[in-house]
């Protein structure tokens, strides 16, 4: 989510995710995009979690997924913008 520059100052990175509130209301857990075979590695969230998804510049889920704790966390990193259905981008 961040990016660190040659003087060691840290920033946000510019980056477009899907993100959908917990459907299941309850403890979710995933597979981590870090994970290994060897070493696997999950990530757990509330009933109240923020399930996010990578996109790339072309609007395509990437592999990056992981949990927000919850829609307040979501908007305090993020900022939400209006997409356009593909029909209607003409």
């Amino acid at each position: 989510m961040y990016t660190v520059d040659e003087d060691g100052s840290v920033t946000p990175r510019e980056r477009r995710v899907l993100a959908m509130q917990n459907p299941y209301g309850t403890p979710v857990r995933i597979e981590a995009p870090w994970s290994t075979p060897e070493n696997p590695q999950t990530q757990d969230g509330t009933p109240e979690a923020m399930l996010t998804f990578g996109l790339d510049d072309a609007g395509e889920l990437t592999d990056d997924r992981y949990i927000i704790g919850d829609r307040e966390m979501l908007l305090a990193n993020y900022e939400p913008v209006q997409l356009t259905p593909p029909a209607e981008q003409q």
